[in-house]
Protein backbone atom coordinates (compact mmCIF):
# COMPACT_ATOMS: atom_id res chain seq x y z
CA UNK A 1 0.00 0.00 0.00
CA UNK A 2 1.32 4.03 -0.91
CA UNK A 3 2.23 5.63 1.78
CA UNK A 4 0.02 8.53 1.90
CA UNK A 5 1.53 12.46 2.13
CA UNK A 6 0.76 14.16 5.00
CA UNK A 7 -1.49 17.29 5.16
CA UNK A 8 0.11 20.53 3.98
CA UNK A 9 -1.35 23.67 2.96
CA UNK A 10 -2.20 24.25 -0.63
CA UNK A 11 -4.03 26.82 -2.51
CA UNK A 12 -6.51 25.52 -5.27
CA UNK A 13 -7.26 27.64 -8.09
CA UNK A 14 -10.36 26.88 -9.43
CA UNK A 15 -11.44 26.68 -13.08
CA UNK A 16 -14.84 28.10 -14.62
CA UNK A 17 -15.81 29.49 -11.27
CA UNK A 18 -18.28 32.75 -11.02
CA UNK A 19 -17.39 33.61 -14.50
CA UNK A 20 -20.66 34.75 -16.36
CA UNK A 21 -23.54 32.67 -15.38
CA UNK A 22 -22.57 29.58 -15.40
CA UNK A 23 -20.94 27.60 -11.88
CA UNK A 24 -22.52 30.25 -9.95
CA UNK A 25 -21.55 28.92 -6.03
CA UNK A 26 -20.76 31.44 -2.99
CA UNK A 27 -17.45 30.99 -1.58
CA UNK A 28 -18.89 29.37 1.81
CA UNK A 29 -20.88 26.72 -0.66
CA UNK A 30 -17.76 26.18 -2.11
CA UNK A 31 -15.62 25.66 1.02
CA UNK A 32 -18.15 23.38 1.99
CA UNK A 33 -17.45 21.45 -1.19
CA UNK A 34 -14.15 21.35 -0.83
CA UNK A 35 -14.50 20.24 3.10
CA UNK A 36 -16.14 17.30 1.63
CA UNK A 37 -13.18 16.00 -0.48
CA UNK A 38 -11.56 15.88 2.77
CA UNK A 39 -9.86 19.02 2.68
CA UNK A 40 -9.83 21.28 6.26
CA UNK A 41 -8.81 25.37 7.15
CA UNK A 42 -10.43 26.22 3.84
CA UNK A 43 -10.79 30.20 3.13
CA UNK A 44 -10.44 32.04 -0.04
CA UNK A 45 -9.63 35.43 -2.00
CA UNK A 46 -12.47 36.66 -3.78
CA UNK A 47 -15.31 35.02 -5.49
CA UNK A 48 -13.46 33.69 -8.64
CA UNK A 49 -12.40 29.97 -6.97
CA UNK A 50 -8.93 30.95 -5.27
CA UNK A 51 -8.90 28.73 -2.50
CA UNK A 52 -6.48 28.11 0.75
CA UNK A 53 -6.41 24.94 2.69
CA UNK A 54 -5.26 22.02 4.06
CA UNK A 55 -4.90 18.62 2.72
CA UNK A 56 -3.52 14.85 2.96
CA UNK A 57 -1.72 13.64 -0.72
CA UNK A 58 -0.21 15.16 -3.35
CA UNK A 59 -0.73 17.32 -6.09
CA UNK A 60 -2.75 14.99 -8.36
CA UNK A 61 -4.53 13.51 -5.09
CA UNK A 62 -6.11 16.49 -3.62
CA UNK A 63 -6.79 18.57 -7.35
CA UNK A 64 -8.91 15.12 -8.28
CA UNK A 65 -10.63 14.81 -4.48
CA UNK A 66 -11.99 18.57 -4.86
CA UNK A 67 -12.87 18.06 -9.46
CA UNK A 68 -14.96 14.75 -7.77
CA UNK A 69 -16.83 16.92 -5.29
CA UNK A 70 -17.16 19.39 -7.70
CA UNK A 71 -19.07 17.65 -9.80
CA UNK A 72 -20.89 15.84 -7.22
CA UNK A 73 -22.53 19.80 -6.22
CA UNK A 74 -23.22 20.37 -10.21
CA UNK A 75 -20.45 21.79 -11.02
CA UNK A 76 -19.08 21.67 -14.53
CA UNK A 77 -15.30 21.61 -16.61
CA UNK A 78 -14.37 23.47 -12.82
CA UNK A 79 -11.28 22.01 -13.09
CA UNK A 80 -8.87 22.63 -10.07
CA UNK A 81 -4.69 23.68 -10.53
CA UNK A 82 -3.28 22.97 -6.87
CA UNK A 83 -0.15 24.78 -5.86
CA UNK A 84 1.50 25.46 -2.61
CA UNK A 85 2.35 28.61 -1.06
CA UNK A 86 6.40 28.54 -1.64
CA UNK A 87 5.40 27.73 -5.00
CA UNK A 88 3.52 30.77 -5.73
CA UNK A 89 5.81 32.82 -3.96
CA UNK A 90 8.40 32.09 -6.56
CA UNK A 91 6.38 33.07 -9.05
CA UNK A 92 5.76 36.48 -7.80
CA UNK A 93 9.52 37.01 -6.55
CA UNK A 94 10.35 36.58 -9.97
CA UNK A 95 8.54 39.40 -11.15
CA UNK A 96 8.02 38.15 -14.82
CA UNK A 97 6.46 41.65 -15.92
CA UNK A 98 8.54 43.97 -14.69
CA UNK A 99 9.61 45.31 -17.58
CA UNK A 100 5.93 45.41 -19.07
CA UNK A 101 3.93 48.65 -19.41
CA UNK A 102 1.10 47.68 -17.76
CA UNK A 103 -1.66 50.10 -19.29
CA UNK A 104 -0.65 48.55 -22.72
CA UNK A 105 -0.84 45.04 -21.46
CA UNK A 106 -2.62 43.03 -19.39
CA UNK A 107 -0.69 40.73 -17.46
CA UNK A 108 -1.81 37.25 -15.95
CA UNK A 109 -0.45 33.64 -15.25
CA UNK A 110 -1.98 30.69 -16.30
CA UNK A 111 -2.07 27.65 -14.70
CA UNK A 112 -2.13 24.62 -16.38
CA UNK A 113 -3.51 21.19 -14.72
CA UNK A 114 -0.47 18.97 -16.14
CA UNK A 115 2.71 19.89 -18.21
CA UNK A 116 1.88 19.73 -22.30
CA UNK A 117 3.37 16.62 -23.48
CA UNK A 118 4.71 19.43 -26.45
CA UNK A 119 5.29 22.88 -24.85
CA UNK A 120 6.47 24.95 -27.71
CA UNK A 121 6.09 28.18 -27.73
CA UNK A 122 6.65 28.92 -30.81
CA UNK A 123 2.86 27.80 -31.45
CA UNK A 124 1.34 30.90 -29.27
CA UNK A 125 3.14 33.25 -30.49
CA UNK A 126 2.06 35.44 -33.38
CA UNK A 127 -0.43 36.58 -30.97
CA UNK A 128 1.46 39.85 -30.20
CA UNK A 129 1.66 38.81 -26.42
CA UNK A 130 4.72 38.32 -24.44
CA UNK A 131 4.87 35.27 -23.22
CA UNK A 132 7.39 33.98 -20.38
CA UNK A 133 7.42 30.58 -19.65
CA UNK A 134 8.11 30.06 -15.70
CA UNK A 135 7.74 26.05 -15.57
CA UNK A 136 5.80 23.27 -16.69
CA UNK A 137 2.95 23.95 -15.28
CA UNK A 138 3.10 27.87 -15.56
CA UNK A 139 2.91 30.53 -18.45
CA UNK A 140 2.63 34.03 -17.92
CA UNK A 141 1.10 36.65 -20.33
CA UNK A 142 1.00 40.10 -21.14
CA UNK A 143 -1.53 40.41 -23.84
CA UNK A 144 -2.67 43.72 -25.63
CA UNK A 145 -5.26 45.36 -24.08
CA UNK A 146 -6.27 45.89 -27.47
CA UNK A 147 -6.58 43.46 -30.05
CA UNK A 148 -8.35 39.84 -30.87
CA UNK A 149 -7.13 38.66 -27.51
CA UNK A 150 -7.80 41.24 -25.24
CA UNK A 151 -9.57 38.40 -23.11
CA UNK A 152 -6.56 36.45 -22.77
CA UNK A 153 -4.68 33.63 -24.02
CA UNK A 154 -5.76 30.82 -21.58
CA UNK A 155 -8.10 29.15 -24.15
CA UNK A 156 -5.71 29.56 -27.22
CA UNK A 157 -3.42 27.22 -24.62
CA UNK A 158 -6.29 24.80 -23.82
CA UNK A 159 -6.58 24.13 -27.72
CA UNK A 160 -2.94 24.17 -28.89
CA UNK A 161 -1.33 22.02 -25.98
CA UNK A 162 -4.70 20.22 -25.46
CA UNK A 163 -4.97 20.65 -21.22
CA UNK A 164 -6.75 22.45 -18.40
CA UNK A 165 -5.62 25.62 -17.36
CA UNK A 166 -7.26 28.58 -15.49
CA UNK A 167 -5.92 32.34 -15.66
CA UNK A 168 -5.17 34.82 -12.71
CA UNK A 169 -5.01 38.73 -13.47
CA UNK A 170 -1.42 39.64 -12.01
CA UNK A 171 -2.14 41.29 -9.00
CA UNK A 172 -4.91 38.71 -8.32
CA UNK A 173 -1.67 36.35 -8.09
CA UNK A 174 0.48 38.72 -6.12
CA UNK A 175 -2.34 38.58 -3.33
CA UNK A 176 -3.12 34.94 -3.46
CA UNK A 177 0.69 34.63 -3.30
CA UNK A 178 0.85 37.06 -0.09
CA UNK A 179 -1.85 35.49 1.85
CA UNK A 180 -1.57 32.03 1.18
CA UNK A 181 2.39 32.46 2.56
CA UNK A 182 0.83 34.32 5.53
CA UNK A 183 -1.74 31.37 6.05
CA UNK A 184 1.12 29.13 5.97
CA UNK A 185 2.75 30.60 8.15
CA UNK A 186 6.38 30.27 5.90
CA UNK A 187 8.69 33.31 5.48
Amino acid sequence: MARREPPRRWVALVRAINIGTANRIRMPALAEVVTAAGCFDVSWHIQTGNLFLTAPGDREEVASAIEQQLTRAGLRRADVMVRTPAELAELVARQPFAAIDVTEYRCEASFLRRPPADPALDRLRGTGCIITYLDEQTLCVATPRAGALAGGLTGRIETTWGITATARAWNVVEAIAAKAIALDGQP
